[in-house]
Protein backbone atom coordinates (compact mmCIF):
# COMPACT_ATOMS: atom_id res chain seq x y z
CA UNK A 1 0.00 0.00 0.00
CA UNK A 2 1.27 3.43 -0.75
CA UNK A 3 -0.02 6.13 1.25
CA UNK A 4 0.11 10.20 -0.33
CA UNK A 5 1.72 11.85 2.98
CA UNK A 6 -0.14 15.18 1.74
CA UNK A 7 -3.53 13.61 1.77
CA UNK A 8 -4.76 14.35 4.98
CA UNK A 9 -6.97 11.23 5.05
CA UNK A 10 -4.10 9.45 4.23
CA UNK A 11 -2.33 10.34 7.57
CA UNK A 12 -5.43 9.40 9.62
CA UNK A 13 -5.52 6.08 7.71
CA UNK A 14 -1.66 5.81 8.57
CA UNK A 15 -2.48 6.32 12.20
CA UNK A 16 -5.48 3.97 12.39
CA UNK A 17 -3.45 1.31 10.64
CA UNK A 18 -0.58 1.84 13.38
CA UNK A 19 -3.17 1.18 16.06
CA UNK A 20 -4.57 -1.65 14.89
CA UNK A 21 -1.39 -3.58 14.13
CA UNK A 22 -0.57 -2.98 17.84
CA UNK A 23 -3.78 -4.03 19.33
CA UNK A 24 -3.13 -7.56 16.98
CA UNK A 25 0.06 -8.00 18.37
CA UNK A 26 -1.16 -7.16 22.19
CA UNK A 27 -3.51 -9.71 21.88
CA UNK A 28 -1.86 -12.15 20.02
CA UNK A 29 1.34 -11.94 21.68
CA UNK A 30 -0.17 -11.61 25.70
CA UNK A 31 -3.55 -12.79 25.17
CA UNK A 32 -7.17 -12.43 26.72
CA UNK A 33 -7.98 -12.73 29.92
CA UNK A 34 -10.25 -16.02 30.44
CA UNK A 35 -13.53 -14.41 29.99
CA UNK A 36 -12.54 -11.20 29.20
CA UNK A 37 -15.66 -10.25 26.92
CA UNK A 38 -14.50 -5.92 25.05
CA UNK A 39 -17.95 -3.95 24.44
CA UNK A 40 -18.67 -1.46 24.98
CA UNK A 41 -17.58 1.93 23.15
CA UNK A 42 -17.92 5.83 23.57
CA UNK A 43 -20.67 7.12 25.50
CA UNK A 44 -23.62 8.89 23.55
CA UNK A 45 -22.66 12.64 24.65
CA UNK A 46 -18.97 11.87 23.24
CA UNK A 47 -20.11 10.26 19.99
CA UNK A 48 -22.30 12.92 19.47
CA UNK A 49 -19.54 15.42 20.41
CA UNK A 50 -17.03 13.53 17.57
CA UNK A 51 -20.01 13.62 14.95
CA UNK A 52 -20.64 17.49 15.38
CA UNK A 53 -16.95 18.09 15.82
CA UNK A 54 -16.06 15.85 12.14
CA UNK A 55 -18.89 17.64 10.60
CA UNK A 56 -17.75 20.69 11.52
CA UNK A 57 -14.16 20.53 10.21
CA UNK A 58 -14.43 18.09 7.03
CA UNK A 59 -12.72 20.88 4.87
CA UNK A 60 -9.64 20.56 7.57
CA UNK A 61 -7.23 17.49 8.13
CA UNK A 62 -7.84 15.55 11.11
CA UNK A 63 -5.72 13.50 13.20
CA UNK A 64 -6.53 10.65 15.40
CA UNK A 65 -4.64 12.09 18.17
CA UNK A 66 -7.04 15.73 17.72
CA UNK A 67 -9.88 13.22 17.76
CA UNK A 68 -9.06 11.45 20.74
CA UNK A 69 -7.94 14.78 22.49
CA UNK A 70 -11.73 15.27 22.13
CA UNK A 71 -12.84 12.33 23.87
CA UNK A 72 -9.77 12.38 26.56
CA UNK A 73 -8.62 9.01 25.76
CA UNK A 74 -5.00 7.59 24.24
CA UNK A 75 -5.39 6.99 20.58
CA UNK A 76 -4.94 3.35 21.11
CA UNK A 77 -8.29 3.24 22.99
CA UNK A 78 -9.47 5.58 21.46
CA UNK A 79 -9.25 4.22 17.99
CA UNK A 80 -10.60 0.83 19.29
CA UNK A 81 -13.69 2.50 21.00
CA UNK A 82 -14.53 4.74 18.09
CA UNK A 83 -14.81 1.22 15.89
CA UNK A 84 -16.49 -0.41 18.39
CA UNK A 85 -19.40 2.99 18.38
CA UNK A 86 -19.40 3.56 14.55
CA UNK A 87 -18.64 0.39 13.38
CA UNK A 88 -15.92 1.11 11.19
CA UNK A 89 -12.74 2.83 12.02
CA UNK A 90 -12.30 6.64 12.56
CA UNK A 91 -10.28 7.07 8.96
CA UNK A 92 -12.91 5.57 6.96
CA UNK A 93 -16.29 7.30 9.50
CA UNK A 94 -14.23 10.64 7.92
CA UNK A 95 -13.83 9.52 4.77
CA UNK A 96 -17.43 8.55 4.31
CA UNK A 97 -18.42 11.73 5.95
CA UNK A 98 -16.53 13.73 3.14
CA UNK A 99 -17.47 11.97 0.61
CA UNK A 100 -21.70 11.81 1.60
CA UNK A 101 -20.75 15.86 1.81
CA UNK A 102 -18.92 16.00 -1.72
CA UNK A 103 -22.40 14.28 -3.08
CA UNK A 104 -24.76 16.65 -1.48
CA UNK A 105 -22.61 19.79 -2.63
CA UNK A 106 -22.81 18.19 -6.42
CA UNK A 107 -26.25 17.84 -7.02
CA UNK A 108 -26.93 21.08 -5.00
CA UNK A 109 -24.90 23.18 -5.98
CA UNK A 110 -22.94 25.23 -8.82
CA UNK A 111 -19.16 25.07 -7.61
CA UNK A 112 -16.22 23.64 -9.35
CA UNK A 113 -15.30 20.35 -8.39
CA UNK A 114 -11.90 21.18 -7.68
CA UNK A 115 -13.40 23.53 -4.85
CA UNK A 116 -15.80 20.86 -3.78
CA UNK A 117 -12.97 18.56 -3.20
CA UNK A 118 -10.87 21.18 -1.04
CA UNK A 119 -14.64 22.04 0.49
CA UNK A 120 -14.45 18.55 1.63
CA UNK A 121 -11.16 18.04 3.02
CA UNK A 122 -9.48 16.57 -0.02
CA UNK A 123 -6.06 17.65 -0.94
CA UNK A 124 -6.33 17.78 -4.65
CA UNK A 125 -9.36 17.18 -7.36
CA UNK A 126 -7.50 13.90 -8.23
CA UNK A 127 -7.92 12.69 -4.96
CA UNK A 128 -11.05 13.41 -4.28
CA UNK A 129 -12.19 12.34 -8.32
CA UNK A 130 -10.42 8.92 -7.36
CA UNK A 131 -11.81 8.36 -3.75
CA UNK A 132 -15.04 9.74 -5.37
CA UNK A 133 -15.43 7.43 -8.01
CA UNK A 134 -14.49 4.00 -5.90
CA UNK A 135 -17.15 5.51 -3.15
CA UNK A 136 -19.90 5.75 -5.83
CA UNK A 137 -18.84 4.01 -8.95
CA UNK A 138 -18.89 7.26 -11.28
CA UNK A 139 -16.82 10.34 -11.26
CA UNK A 140 -18.22 13.19 -9.73
CA UNK A 141 -18.41 15.30 -13.40
CA UNK A 142 -20.95 12.51 -14.42
CA UNK A 143 -23.32 12.98 -10.94
CA UNK A 144 -23.39 16.23 -11.60
CA UNK A 145 -24.04 16.43 -15.40
CA UNK A 146 -27.83 13.85 -14.86
CA UNK A 147 -28.62 16.21 -12.02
Amino acid sequence: MVLDWNEPGERLLASSLAHEMISHVLLTQVGLRQGLKLKGGLAPHLRKRLVDYIEQHLDEPLALGELAQLAALSEYHFARMFSASFSMPPHRYVLQRRLLRARELLQHGDLPLGEIGLACGFASASHFSNRFRQAFGAAPGLLRAVR
